[in-house]
């Protein structure tokens, strides 16, 4: 449930900003400012004086005196001074995530600069609405905006600029996840700069890049980043710039589980931070810190529990004052992660009135400042708690809310295309306004003759239609009147008729949720698995509300651990039904005293054959379902499978073992007399065993509308296995959301994870 998104992006924005103490330059600047007349210069000083206590991170007495510079450039109309101000002033609200306001000022100083002509000042306003929209996860208008700023810079030769937007370009094409793309714009960018001598441009370029090749996996190249960029900042002698290399060296020690290596740079990096009062990423930082420690007091919970909770206080303490921080540099951004982050931390530790608390708190800013990304993952935890508190109406209410803000998100991606050739049309337009205005003028006469051409002609048709329609609207009335009282004996035929329907709906959507609840109470407890499995995931994806996939398991009298993962004929209601069945069917053949995996599918195999003869077909109850059993002997590192249609793979050093099942289903078939075969094998550490039905292979989608199949869900698994377990279900998830699309999902899903 944590919140670990916007922490791992880290410096992938250009713009980051510093604040040290800046007492002096403001002492100044105030008595300069008593002295000065009502003048451009005065502007100029409030300006000044606005940035110095932004940058010392008064966001307050920066408005204040941002406001006044706004008031007297209105009463001077002094135009320059009003887009400058309206500039600072937007990028105020977009550090305080407050996106309308800051599009507002934005948008207001563009106005002016186009009327002014001025091209330079023109590209820096686009630059600054780009960088709202890709906040704001609007990225197809961003890289718009981007472009067109790009374009003024190369027409007037800008080298500089030119590398800014590429910069920035690149930014929001790693928030698409467009990485080819990325490292083109960046690598251009970078040449650039190395060619200008911009030492801290390329240092910042470095890390990066970095950020990119983590992104892909490729932690190795990363560090190998990190540390060139680390290496440029200290041969600049600028320590406060060391923190963006700290973090994010720091992130990547943690993906590849170096715990300790990992606060070992975040606390580097804090001690910058504290040391020069750098206020932009202080709150990141501590958060990212109370992880490292949440994630190691997880690790030997059950181990060291005296120990597991003295770090699960550091974890709530970091959490804490990464909440101070944001809250008072006025971050609503990152005061609503780390609140969530907070709200996981207490529903992990089972305190689910602060768990709700603070998830509440999130889940309010977030809905102020329209985050819907962070919006939807607040909804979906909260329907998580609920549901394991056993409030299901809140549960139901936060999951439609969950789905609402999931198809918001879509929405805003499909009108991208549309806001995007607006964009263009817009700019394109006002490019060629010039030639435009030169041809309106030789045309005017021609032009004017022809519209009183047309208002002659249009005034006549005019008439004629009137006289028509008059006509028309007589003959009309008369007709209607007999309608109308057809229609509304109609009217309330059909009333009644939707009420009953509704009605029916409402009771069938009921029973079926119901039915829901009753099935996850069959499924595989939480508790069960936990006691069992140290570290795993399940992604579970019915295709309708209840689900033919099930996992199942249980404890063997042996002491050995069965783990079922099955696709029961069919999917919505019939699937269920036959997955309760199935779940009874291999309840009662454990019961029998039986321990070995193939003895426990014939056995079962028999039963449900048996419950089903007499379901009045003329042949038989041929339904079943297609399952993996395995049994683990974590003892001996020992695992034995029997396998019906469904196979199960084990990566093992970046290679793939994949262990065949029998081509038979456990059910009525041509081969229900064969016997199961029993499969064991040895098992190493870090090994991870990977359960699954057909569901995910089989989904259509992606550009073509093909299957996803089997080979590609190989090669993603082995292109995740290394991550963290709960990392690999979020980006098995992802992937499977992203191929669908638009499509419907065809069957159910169901993929389990079990790291040894």
């Amino acid at each position: 449930m944590k919140s670990q998104k916007l922490l791992l992006l880290s410096f992938l924005n250009l713009l980051i900003f510093i604040s040290y103490a800046q007492n002096n330059k403001i002492d100044s600047l105030l008595n300069l400012i008593k002295k000065e007349k009502e003048d451009t210069g005065k502007v100029n000083s409030l300006n000044n004086l606005s940035w110095e206590y932004r940058l010392a991170g008064d966001y307050d007495q920066c408005l204040t005196y941002s406001s006044a510079a706004l008031s007297l450039s209105e009463k001077l109309k002094f135009q320059k001074g009003i887009a400058a101000t309206c500039s600072k002033i937007g990028f105020v609200y977009y550090e305080q995530a407050n996106y309308p306001r800051s599009l507002e000022y934005y948008s207001r100083a563009l106005k002016i600069n186009e009327e002014a002509k001025d091209e330079a000042a023109i590209s820096k306003s686009l630059a600054n609405l780009g960088l709202v929209y890709n906040r704001k996860g609007d990225y197809g208008v961003a890289v718009d905006y981007f472009l067109n700023a790009l374009k003024l810079d190369e027409k007037h030769g800008d080298k500089n600029g030119i590398a800014t937007n590429l910069t920035q370009l690149g930014t929001v094409y790693a928030q698409q996840g467009n990485y080819p793309k990325v490292l083109e714009c960046y690598f251009k960018a970078l040449k650039i700069k190395e060619e200008l001598g911009d030492k801290k441009s390329v240092a910042l370029l470095y890390n990066n890049i970095g950020i990119i090749y983590k992104e892909q996996g490729n932690l190795e190249k990363a560090l190998e980043y990190y540390f060139t960029s680390l290496k440029i900042k200290k041969s600049l002698g600028d320590k406060k710039t060391f923190t963006g290399p700290y973090n994010n060296i720091g992130l990547a020690y943690w993906q590849q589980g170096k715990h300790e290596l990992a606060l070992q740079y975040f606390f580097e990096a804090l001690k910058i931070i504290e040391e020069f009062n750098i206020k932009g990423i202080h709150a990141n930082i501590l958060s990212n810190i109370g992880i490292i420690y949440e994630e190691q007091a997880e690790k030997i919970a059950r181990t060291d529990k005296v120990k597991a909770e003295v770090l699960f206080k550091k974890a709530l303490e970091f959490y804490n004052k990464a909440l101070q921080k944001s809250d008072e540099l006025g971050d609503k951004r990152q005061s609503t992660i780390t609140l969530g982050n907070i709200g996981s931390y207490y529903a992990n530790r089972k305190n689910l009135s602060e768990a709700e608390k603070y998830l509440l708190k999130a889940l309010e800013i977030d809905t102020t400042i329209g985050y819907l990304d962070h919006l939807q993952t607040i909804h979906k935890d909260l329907s998580e708690l609920y549901f394991n508190n056993g409030n299901f109406k809140k549960a139901f209410l936060h999951h439609k809310q969950y789905s609402i803000t999931r198809d918001s998100l879509f929405n805003i991606e499909k009108h991208e295309d549309i806001t995007r050739k607006e964009l263009n049309y817009e700019f394109d337009k006002k490019e060629s306004i010039a030639k435009v205005e030169q041809e309106k003028k030789a045309l005017m006469v021609v032009e004017e003759r022809k519209k009183q051409n047309i208002i002659i002609w249009s005034v006549v048709a005019g008439l004629v239609f009137m006289m028509i329609f008059f006509i028309f609207v007589f003959r009309s009335l008369r007709v209607t009147q007999k309608q109308k009282r057809i229609i509304q004996k109609q009217k309330q035929l059909v009333e009644q008729q939707k009420h009953l329907v509704e009605e029916k709906h409402k009771e069938i959507s009921d029973s079926i949720n119901y039915a829901e609840r009753i099935q996850r109470a069959l499924l595989a407890s939480k508790k069960l698995l936990d006691e069992n499995l140290s570290n795993y995931f399940i992604l579970f994806k019915p295709k309708d509300v209840v689900s033919g996939d099930f996992y199942w398991a249980a404890k063997l009298q042996n002491n050995r651990f069965v783990l079922v993962t099955a696709d029961s004929t069919g999917h919505g209601v019939p699937g269920a039904i036959m997955s309760i069945l199935n779940i009874a069917c291999l309840k009662e053949a454990v019961g029998k005293g039986i321990e070995r995996p193939d003895l426990l599918l014939n056995e079962t195999r028999e039963l449900v054959i048996e419950n089903l003869k007499n379901d009045g077909s003329d042949e038989g109850g041929k339904d079943g379902m297609d399952a993996s059993l395995i049994s683990f002997d974590f003892k001996n590192n020992e695992m034995s499978c029997a396998l019906a249609n469904n196979p199960v793979w084990i990566i093992r050093e970046q290679r793939l073992i994949e262990i065949k099942p029998d081509r038979m289903p456990v059910g009525k078939h041509d081969k229900d007399k064969t016997p199961f075969t029993l499969q064991t094998i040895e098992l190493q550490k870090n090994d991870v065993v990977y359960t699954l039905t057909d569901g995910y292979a089989d989904q259509f989608g992606g550009a073509s509308g093909k299957k996803f199949k089997y080979k590609q869900l190989q090669e993603l698994l082995l292109t995740i296995s290394q991550e963290p377990m709960e990392n690999q279900k979020q980006k098995l998830s992802l992937v499977f959301e992203d191929w669908k699309g638009h499509l419907e999902q065809i069957d159910d899903v169901c993929l389990i994870g079990i790291k040894i």
